[in-house]
Parts: C-alpha cells; sequence; structure tokens
C-alpha cells in the first residue's frame, strides 16, 4: 500500500501546488483559464495524437476487451440511475449522477495517473484504450444523461451533440491518429514525434497543477453528504466492474491495468459545462467533480495496490 501511495503522491502533490498558486495571487482565474485552454487546444491533443497514431490497427479486432468495456459503459448509468432514485434525487440531479457515472477525467488526470503509475506500457495501453472507447463512451453517456433528464430519447440532440462532439480538438486528435494508424502512419518521423512528446509531458503537469487550481474544497465534508453515490460509482464501482468484465474477457494484463486505472478517475470537468448545457442540475454537478477529485487521492492509491503495480 506504502508503495501505491508514493505512486498516486506526485499527483496530489501537483494539484496541491496548483490549489496553493492559486489561493496565494501567482495565479488568477483568467490565468487558469488560459492554461486550461492551452491544454484543450494544444498539449492534450497532441498527446492524444501521438498516441493512438502508434496504435496497430489489429487491436481494432479486440472484440473481448471492446465488450468488455463497453458492457460497463451500457451497465453502469443504469446502476447509477438505481441509487439516485433510492435516494430519492430530483431529475436534474439524477440526470447528473447517470451522466458523470461513466465520464471520468480520462485525460486531464488519467494520462499523468497511467504514465506515473504504468509507465511506457502503460502509455501505449492508454493509446489503444483511447482509440476503441472515446467515442462511445461520448455519446453513451450524453445519451443516458438525457434519457434520465427527460424520460425519452431524441434522435436530434444526440445529432446535435455529434455536431458539437466534432469540434472538440481531444476526440479530433483521437480520429486522426486512428486514422493514420490504419493508413500505416504510425511510425512518425523523430522530430515530430519528439516534439509531440514534449508537448505531452508539459500537457501533463500542467493540467494537474490547472486542475488543483480549480478546486474549492473548503465545503468539501459537507459536500460528501450530499454525493455520496456519485463516489461510490465513480470512484470503486466504475474501476471493479470494468476489472471484472475484463477479467472474464482474458484481456491482455496491461490493458487491463491501463482501462481499471481510467475507469478509477474522478468525474471530468466538463461534466459541468454539459450539466448546465442540458439543463441539469450544474451546481450539483461541481460538486461531484470536486468531491471525486479530492478523494481519488486514496481511491487510486487502494486501486493501484491492489492491481500490483
Amino acid at each position: 500500500m506504502l508503495h501505491a501511495l508514493l505512486i498516486v503522491l506526485p499527483l496530489g502533490l501537483i494539484m496541491a501546488i496548483g490549489w496553493i498558486v492559486k489561493r496565494i495571487g501567482l495565479v488568477t482565474d483568467t490565468g487558469v483559464a488560459e492554461m486550461n485552454g492551452m491544454l484543450y487546444w494544444v498539449s492534450m491533443p497532441a498527446i492524444l495524437f501521438r498516441s493512438t497514431i502508434k496504435v496497430d490497427p489489429a487491436h481494432f479486432s479486440n472484440f473481448p476487451f471492446m465488450c468488455g468495456v463497453y458492457g460497463v459503459f451500457v451497465v453502469l448509468p443504469f446502476i447509477s440511475w438505481a441509487l439516485a432514485r433510492v435516494r430519492g434525487l430530483p431529475r436534474e440531479k439524477l440526470a447528473v449522477s447517470v451522466l458523470v457515472s461513466i465520464r471520468g477525467n480520462n485525460v486531464f488526470m488519467g494520462l499523468p495517473a497511467v504514465t506515473i503509475a504504468l509507465g511506457e506500457p502503460g502509455l501505449v495501453s492508454y493509446g489503444i484504450y483511447l482509440a476503441l472507447s472515446l467515442v462511445v463512451y461520448q455519446m453513451i453517456s450524453i445519451a443516458m444523461g438525457q434519457l434520465a433528464l427527460s424520460g425519452e430519447f431524441s434522435i436530434r440532440s444526440l445529432v446535435e451533440t455529434v455536431r458539437k462532439l466534432a469540434g472538440n480538438p481531444m476526440l479530433g486528435a483521437c480520429v486522426l491518429g486512428v486514422a493514420g494508424a490504419f493508413l500505416g502512419m504510425g511510425d512518425l518521423p523523430v522530430w515530430l514525434d519528439q516534439t509531440l512528446g514534449i508537448l505531452g509531458n508539459v500537457g501533463s503537469g500542467v493540467a494537474l497543477m490547472a486542475l488543483g487550481a480549480s478546486l474549492q474544497i473548503e465545503h468539501i465534508l459537507s459536500s460528501v453528504r450530499r454525493v455520496w453515490n456519485d463516489i461510490l460509482i465513480r470512484l470503486f464501482l466504475s474501476p471493479l466492474m470494468t476489472w471484472g468484465a475484463l477479467t472474464f474477457m482474458e484481456v491482455d494484463p496491461m490493458l487491463t491495468k491501463t482501462a481499471v486505472l481510467v475507469a478509477a478517475m474522478p468525474a471530468a470537468v466538463n461534466n459541468f459545462v454539459l450539466a448546465q448545457g442540458m439543463g441539469m442540475d450544474g451546481a450539483y454537478a461541481g460538486e461531484v467533480i470536486i468531491t471525486t477529485t479530492v478523494f481519488s487521492i486514496l481511491s487510486l492509491t487502494l486501486w493501484i495496490s491492489l492491481l500490483g503495480v
């Protein structure tokens, strides 16, 4: 357990540094927004493109992996829905719980976590995971959130979601990377590979600092009482179900470890924007994001220890 804690410790320390520099005024809200903009448009797309273009096209026929991961994507929102109903949450909060159940912080926190815990082999598996799951995860999570909110499924709304996703640079980088992998372009020129690698290395640290700077943890304990079901689903049930499904499907151990770590990530920051845009309870989404992010330092220590990393 101590070994696992030491692996996770750099994540927590970098986020803590981000939180401190924001609180003492070295970085303003505008600065945090600008950092997030650089990450969103430059650093993260660079590393996602680099990771996915190197994926062997043979992995796109890895049906055991796809069945295991997609199965969790489909089942977990219904479990979250049922638990939120048992709690008696209003529809706007219930829809947030459904939305965030599979929308983890896979990039801004997942990438640094996998890199630190699993090294280069994990980064390769991370590229495979994104290439095979990112588009499906986006569509299922948003469709299920909409269904939980309105009680019906709208093709028009789904088409509008696809249109908005088309302008997402990180999703676009993955799509371009997958296309390049199929075209046999994975052997990048050294100068380009190094450029993308440097951008990615910079992005990992900045992403954690920006995430820490965005946290407002003053009321964290009271938030736990309101969002405990989302903590349970996001930080514990999601990785547990992923591990069980991929073990049952006999997926490669390194790919399984990577997928479990990604599944254990806290709620993605963009859930707040999505929740507001879809008419859900934005304040509740913010509480889920902050609380799961803080407690993920402890839960990730547990999962890394259990995985034997």
